[in-house]
């Protein structure tokens, strides 16, 4: 018979910012690196890669806009990271009995 387990109300289940904006930029950033070099090498894509360089100065489909895509990538995760690990422990804390 499973023992019933009572519910710990001192949960720490708050979030590590800077560990959720490190990760978050690094996924970010190597996103945005490979869709350009697979958009490049492939020669499909290019739609997505304009759009994206619209809000990505000098974000492209070559090696060097590859490396400026990915250091926006990693600007933007960190500050999105930092954002939504601070937004949930804000609420988290607003929320707790």
């Amino acid at each position: 018979m499973a023992q019933k387990t009572k519910k710990n109300s001192s949960c720490n289940c708050s979030l590590n910012i800077p560990a959720l904006a490190i990760s978050l930029a690094i996924t970010l950033g190597v996103f945005l690196f490979s869709i350009a070099m697979l958009s490049s090498f492939l020669g499909k894509g290019g739609v997505i890669i304009q759009t994206l360089s619209s809000f990505y100065p000098g974000y492209s489909t070559t090696f060097f806009g590859s490396l400026i895509g990915a250091f926006w990538g990693v600007i933007t995760g960190l500050i999105f990271g930092s954002i939504l690990g601070y937004f949930y422990n804000y609420l988290l804390q607003k929320n707790s009995y």
